[in-house]
């Protein structure tokens, strides 16, 4: 048992408040090895990865499913704290998706959060919350409808970024849908 203010986490006893590699709580790792008030501080730089690889046909071990791993683990942090948005994406593809990052996870853990919901993506605190952000390809959705809501998004995803955060984002192989009116609308890349 651990005395107050500390927690167990892997067997040791830290405090969440200050500890960079348990920021916050277990597992929480900080880029910059700075925690305050558990809390990641200092300016860490994010990643964007946008693959085009069509997941709705199952990807095994394949070099599709180790460059969605390879992306969705490069935070540090174990467990992985994973906001999967789903809101209009194929359940196949989103679920062959999670079996290759599954298949590769090398003794990594992940806790999904699940969302459909556009305003999931417009909270201020995601780096608080999250370590990826993983937004599946929208194929049930017009790209008028996504690059409107993706405006919204601008702020809170380049804040998450800036934090040091991961953002995942999977548009099919077709390349004719409406993933780049997210990547243009949220400001992320032009497409």
């Amino acid at each position: 048992k651990c005395a107050l203010p500390k927690k167990a986490c892997a067997g040791l006893c830290v405090d969440l408040q200050t500890d960079p590699f348990n920021c916050g709580l277990c597992g929480k790792f900080c880029v910059s090895f700075i925690c305050q008030g558990g809390v990641c501080q200092g300016s860490n730089p994010g990643d964007l990865v946008v693959l085009g690889h069509d997941f709705s046909t199952g990807t095994g071990a394949s070099s599709q499913a180790r460059v969605i791993s390879n992306a969705v683990y490069l935070p540090r942090s174990n467990p992985l704290q994973v906001l999967s948005y789903e809101a209009s994406a194929d359940p196949v593809a989103v679920a062959s998706a999670k079996a290759s990052i599954a298949a590769l996870a090398a003794g990594r853990n992940i806790n999904y959060t699940l969302s459909s919901l556009d305003a999931d993506l417009q909270a201020v605190d995601l780096a608080l919350k999250y370590d990826v952000i993983l937004i599946h390809d929208q194929v049930n959705r017009s790209a008028a409808s996504l690059g409107a809501a993706a405006a919204t998004w601008t702020t809170p995803l380049n804040t998450f970024l800036k934090a040091g955060g991961v953002v995942v984002i999977l548009d099919g192989a077709g390349g004719q849908g409406s993933m780049p009116a997210l990547l243009n609308g949220a400001n992320l890349l032009a497409v």
